[in-house]
């Protein structure tokens, strides 16, 4: 019997990522059927009544993203403010629902992943993996430098408002810092495991790509999720 598999869909930003979410959501139920469970929080919806179930686990990423990092999602709360050992105690919980789940595959996608790099970070991801009882792999969609830095600073600035704020903050700290594009520091945090490395511009369906790495046969999946044409714009989000 082959073992069961934990796979992280790590992002990065504005690489399809919100396009192969909403995709996961079309497809719940077939997805099922290929024995593949997709972790899906809920979100209140800006200017609607009522919560929508969404396949960005960004609630389950920042349990796991140092506490000093003001990403996007804590700058406009829509993450828990807890403490490490509340924390630990969600990770905990959420890893023995994943171990109790019969799927053979348990699928998280969060581009917060990425933000990952300490050894601590890292030490909560291994023993978080360990409790569910299956083997943990990631998945990551890279795209070429310029492109990549030009849509995700626009991001921040026009999207999110988030650029101007940091100005004072040390590098490290800030959302367009140089580790933030350090691909080989990714890959480095993320060697401990398989680590599936996509790149966005080879892939004229980048949802159908992500799919295909890790075993998912798309025949039947509604895969045309994308939210923007291709390569329209160079500073175009995905």
């Amino acid at each position: 019997m082959s073992q069961r598999r934990l796979i992280l869909h790590i992002g990065t930003h504005k690489t399809g990522s919100t396009s192969f979410q909403n995709s996961l959501i079309s497809n719940v139920d077939k997805l099922a059927d290929q024995d593949v469970h997709v972790v899906r929080e809920f979100r209140y919806r800006e200017g609607k009544k009522g919560k929508a179930r969404t396949a960005n686990a960004a609630i389950c990423a920042h349990l796991f993203v140092r506490p000093e990092l003001q990403t996007g999602a804590r700058q406009r709360r829509t993450v828990p403010d807890i403490t490490p050992r509340a924390k630990a105690r969600r990770r905990k919980k959420l890893a023995y629902r994943l171990r109790d789940n019969a799927a053979k595959t348990v699928l998280i996608s969060a581009e917060a992943f990425c933000f990952l790099r300490t050894k601590e970070e890292w030490q909560n991801i291994r023993e978080f993996a360990e409790m569910t009882n299956r083997r943990l792999e990631a998945i990551i969609v890279f795209r070429n430098n310029s492109d990549w830095r030009v849509s995700w600073e626009n991001q921040l600035r026009y999207g999110l408002n988030l650029l101007d704020t940091s100005h004072d903050l040390p590098s490290e700290l800030r959302l367009d810092g140089s580790w933030y594009f350090d691909k080989e520091a990714i890959r480095s945090f993320w060697s401990p495991i398989k680590l599936s490395e996509l790149i966005y511009e080879d892939h004229p369906n980048i949802v159908e790509a992500i799919y295909q790495s890790f075993g998912v046969q798309t025949d039947n999946l509604k895969t045309d999720q994308r939210l923007n044409l291709r390569k329209s714009s160079p500073t175009a989000t995905a």
